[in-house]
């Protein structure tokens, strides 16, 4: 082996160890935001307790505060990746959540049951919602507030790109783009691009 040779591959050893420590630190620094929790729920329930302490993690800003996230939700959530990014301000309001690797999602997200699965871009202000029937309304003589919820997960498909300030109701197939401010309330097949209200697929890619 040539000594550049040698030289790459002991340097993409480093980075590797590099980014191993770096995940049991982020693990280390999120575990008391996780005993926090647990105690919590002891008391409240399981997404009350969640909620606030997600709240919480959304406001540690830039490298630091992805760091502080990545640790909690992997802690937390169903599933999270140690190499994906949770941007500023996004938040969960549950942990039935997974996030798969080189997930990359933006500023000011709201993220509800959902499946995100690997290399996955979420633009910011983007809405994943528990699907459309998650309120219902149909008696009257009861407050909305009080009526059954029928809550769904949401899938997000491998290598979807998620523009700025959608609203997901559906499943998104594998492949997608889908433009800003689009709202999709029926399911998504893959390798499709979709824009508008609501989401209309307007080619294949």
């Amino acid at each position: 082996m040539s000594s550049n040779g040698q030289e790459g591959t002991r340097s993409s050893g480093i980075r590797l160890l590099v980014k191993k420590a770096v995940s049991v630190f982020s693990i280390f620094v999120a575990f008391p935001f996780y005993l926090i929790f647990r105690i919590n729920s002891l008391f409240l329930d399981k997404e009350t307790a969640f909620q606030g302490l997600s709240q919480f993690m959304s406001l540690w800003p830039g490298l630091p505060g992805n760091l502080m996230r990545k640790g909690f939700y992997r802690l937390t959530l169903r599933r999270c990746s140690s190499d994906c990014t949770i941007s500023f301000g996004t938040i969960f309001s549950t942990p039935d959540c997974e996030i798969g690797r080189h997930v990359y999602i933006g500023a000011y997200c709201v993220i509800s049951d959902s499946i995100i699965q690997d290399d996955v871009l979420i633009g910011s202000q983007v809405h994943i919602i528990s699907g459309k029937n998650a309120h219902g309304f149909e008696g009257q003589a009861i407050p909305i507030r009080l009526q059954p919820t029928s809550r769904s997960i949401v899938r997000v498909g491998t290598n979807t790109w998620i523009g700025n300030g959608a609203i997901i109701m559906a499943n998104i197939g594998d492949g997608c783009i889908l433009g800003a401010a689009t709202v999709v309330t029926k399911e998504i097949g893959n390798n499709s691009v979709a824009v508008g209200n609501p989401a209309k697929v307007i080619r294949d890619r």
